[in-house]
């Protein structure tokens, strides 16, 4: 650097030249000021600098940016996997039940449908698709499918129909459960309930068969608790002992037994509970609502073979000498002559 006149520094260039002046070598200096070609420079490097720090900043972001976006990628990869393998999953699920699956819209229109095993539709898929499912079914169902969507919709709650319709193969019967999803729309759930009917059916006229024999039968059926509880009497009851049910039901069985009867006969029942399945027999007197006693045979097991949780099943029959008590009761108006105690026995029958 140089001093001007003024006292001032500044960058100056220093140009040397050699010269040859009055018969000498010389050298001639060249000065020249500089000062704006360095603050220039300065300048330049100061905006250089600059710009490299902006660069690594930026390069600094993008790195990280980068970094967060294959984070992403690969979260939406392993999302997209999860969501691949409970898509198949569902429709395993789908193939292994024996239903129809439909998605509605909010007017019944089918959007799309999925058929499980052994599943058998009203129509093809090409004639349903798109359309109302009020409209595929027959007019005494579509009544029924409305009121279930109207339910859903503004009760929003679940809703289940039965129905039948004719099929090639015969009638077959059909459940319907229809539950609202997120919007506007309702999954549908259709299964062929055809052989559960069936077997209500076969179970309800078995019932009634049984039913029928119970009630025209001769012998008393009673169902009593651990406790001799009577919980049920066959019809026969009544018109064996003269005891009507409210006089009976919920009370002890041997409220009406003859007080020398009453200890081995709440042994043998002790020995039905105590022995699931088995059978036991006991012979008692029981005191009919005429006041003279009649004697009973009675066969008891548990109801089911294991326990005797459901409770236990008796089978009163008459022995022979009831009639002839109720004969004597007759003629002589008066108690009859009590006969003596029988024997217990608590042998398989």
């Amino acid at each position: 650097m140089s001093k001007n006149r003024f006292g001032r520094l500044f960058w100056s260039e220093v140009t040397l030249n050699r010269a040859m002046i009055g018969g000498h070598e010389r050298l001639l200096a060249n000065v020249r000021d500089i000062t704006e070609r360095k603050e220039a420079e300065k300048a330049l490097r100061r905006a250089h600098d600059e710009l490299e720090a902006r660069v690594v900043e930026r390069t600094a972001k993008w790195a990280a940016a980068n970094s967060a976006l294959q984070v992403e990628v690969a979260e939406h990869e392993q999302t997209e996997q999860e969501l691949l393998q409970k898509t198949s999953e569902l429709q395993a699920v789908f193939q292994a039940l024996p239903d129809l699956y439909f998605r509605l819209d909010s007017e019944g229109t089918i959007l799309d449908y999925q058929a499980g095993r052994d599943s058998n539709s009203y129509v093809a898929p090409q004639e349903f698709l798109g359309k109302r499912m009020q409209d595929v079914l027959p007019r005494e169902v579509d009544r029924q499918f409305e009121e279930a969507l109207r339910q859903v919709a503004v009760k929003d709650e679940s809703a289940c129909i039965e129905y039948s319709l004719a099929l090639p193969e015969g009638d077959r019967n059909f459940e319907a459960r229809l539950v609202r999803l997120r919007g506007e729309q309702t999954i549908t759930i259709v299964r062929d309930i055809t052989d559960r009917k069936q077997a209500e059916a076969e179970l309800q006229r078995r019932e009634e068969h049984f039913r029928s024999l119970i009630e025209n039968a001769s012998d008393i059926i009673t169902i009593l608790d651990g406790q001799g509880i009577i919980h049920y009497q066959s019809p026969a009851a009544p018109r064996t002992t003269g005891r009507s049910n409210e006089e009976t039901i919920g009370k002890s069985a041997f409220a009406y037994f003859h007080p020398e009867d009453i200890a081995h006969t709440v042994a043998t029942l002790a020995e039905v509970v105590n022995n699931p399945g088995t059978t036991h027999s006991v012979e008692y007197r029981f005191r009919h609502r005429d006041g003279y006693y009649m004697t009973f045979e009675s066969v008891g097991r548990t109801l089911l073979p294991d326990s005797a949780a459901a409770g236990v099943v008796v089978t009163r029959v008459t022995s022979p000498g009831a009639s002839r008590q109720r004969k004597s009761s007759g003629r002589r108006k008066r108690r009859p002559r009590r006969p003596t105690a029988p024997r217990a026995s608590s042998s398989l029958a």
